[in-house]
């Protein structure tokens, strides 16, 4: 785990649904923690976008989410959620 970090990640391979500003598009989650995905994207961000994600830990259940965009690198988004119920929070946690 990074040291920055205060919870864990699990490196994923998915797809999700990502909404910004009344744009949808299809992208790729490379990571997932309780705070958080990384999201592999051609699309251009700033930090502090408001986004809407919709994704799947196993491919059964989807969840959907506000969330931040608190970075930003070559096609690479690092999300923040907002705020998850706790049913939500405690699937991601066994998943990690």
């Amino acid at each position: 785990m990074n040291p920055e970090r205060r919870v864990p990640r699990k490196k994923v391979n998915r797809p999700i649904g990502l909404l910004k500003k009344g744009e949808y598009q299809v992208e790729r989650m490379l990571q997932i923690g309780e705070g958080g995905m990384m999201i592999q994207t051609a699309s251009e961000f700033t930090v502090g976008d408001r986004v809407l994600v919709t994704f799947s830990l196993k491919g059964e259940n989807f969840y959907t989410s506000r969330g931040t965009v608190r970075n930003t690198s070559e096609q690479m988004l690092g999300v923040e959620f907002d705020e998850l119920p706790f049913q939500v929070l405690r699937e991601i946690r066994s998943f990690v």
